[in-house]
């Protein structure tokens, strides 16, 4: 697997101002490799779409700026892969996967500081704390570029560490601990993430959740504030949650 496998931006050419085509979905879908670059319209269901066993798909539309179209294009392709592996009862490691697409997607929908850069202005850090249940799958983004920088994914073995990440995923081995951990982090710009029931309302960032067995996520906007994170409105509008106080 790829960093091109977990990247759903590549959507919006042609259509239009309200429409987006989306151009790929390059994806693990119940252990199977979708082709590549395959486009698909609202009118006929995708080839890519049906080798995974859909039968219709409803393409988002968006108004408003190029931006906004693209960003809603990519949001669109994350929700429908969830659901596609919704519809295989996808297995834990195909769980761990989209989660892998869905936090290298995050970073796209996110906007640091400028001071969170500064030991490495050139790179954005995404550090696991924790157990690594992702296996290979986020280690495969390892050196793509995002907004100029350089993705770097590594294994956080202390909280002095973590302090450099940008974005770090804390794993459900570190629950006994999730308040100090969160703590040790004060206000710094990191965007933290994690499966951890009630991450969220613990003052985390993104948790993901299982909702009828489909990968979704819940915000904690004011958290992210508080660190100094804008995060993008369509982001926002995927969540099934949006924490505001």
């Amino acid at each position: 697997m790829s960093a091109e496998d977990l990247d759903f931006s590549q959507a919006g050419r042609g259509g239009g101002e309200d429409s987006v085509e989306m151009n790929t979905l390059q994806a693990g879908v119940a252990g199977r490799r979708l082709p590549p670059a395959v486009p698909f319209s609202s009118s006929t269901p995708g080839p890519a779409l049906r080798s995974a066993g859909a039968t219709r798909v409803t393409v988002c539309r968006a108004t408003g700026s190029l931006r906004a179209t693209l960003l809603t294009g990519a949001l669109c392709v994350m929700v429908l892969l969830s659901g596609a592996v919704d519809s295989a009862r996808a297995t834990q490691d195909e769980e761990y996967r989209v989660q892998a697409a869905f936090i290298f997607n995050f970073v796209k929908f996110v906007t640091w500081p400028q001071d969170a850069f500064a030991g490495g202005r050139d790179k954005l850090t995404i550090g696991i704390f924790g157990e690594n249940p992702f296996g290979d799958a986020l280690a495969s983004v390892n050196g793509a570029a995002i907004g100029g920088r350089t993705v770097v994914v590594r294994e956080v073995k202390d909280l002095a560490s973590a302090q450099s990440c940008q974005l770090l995923f804390i794993s459900r081995s570190e629950q006994a601990r999730l308040p100090a951990v969160l703590a040790s982090l004060g206000s710094q710009p990191i965007l933290t993430v994690s499966e951890i029931a009630g991450f969220a309302r613990s003052g985390g960032i993104f948790e993901f959740v299982l909702v009828s067995d489909t990968i979704r996520f819940k915000v904690n906007l004011a958290a992210s504030r508080q660190r100094g994170l804008d995060l993008s409105s369509q982001l926002l509008g995927v969540a099934i949650e949006v924490l505001k106080n």
